[in-house]
């Protein structure tokens, strides 16, 4: 074998045996720094995209996320990927058209059931 992949082969496994030392170690606090950031994001995704959606019942919606939101904050319960997704397609849904009434509530309901 070669020097050089003798000291290749040396820093992979060292740099592997870093990674996990640090992963075991501090892995909880980078999880949960990282879904706080996730959750940061679409928050304020969310609420750019409400800010463009009228209708009778756009007070109703912005009032119920963020109640909703707030409960799950102070449960420490978190929304799962496919919840966020239907959440964000659904919004995305509404600013596209701009106007909500009855309908897309109660659909907005359902995703949190």
């Amino acid at each position: 074998m070669k020097r050089g992949c003798f000291f290749g082969f040396s820093l992979i496994i060292i740099s592997i045996g870093i990674a996990f030392y640090i992963g075991e170690k501090y892995g909880p606090q980078i999880y949960d720094y990282g879904h706080r950031k996730v959750t940061e994001f679409y928050n304020e995704k969310i609420e750019s995209e409400l800010n463009n959606i009228s209708g009778a019942y756009s007070d109703s919606v912005k009032v119920f996320l963020h109640k909703k939101m707030d409960a799950l904050k102070d449960k420490q319960i978190k929304l799962t990927k496919n919840q966020f997704e239907k959440l964000k397609k659904q919004i995305g849904n509404l600013s596209k058209k701009k106007i909500i009434d009855s309908t897309d509530f109660n659909q907005l309901k359902r995703i949190f059931k």
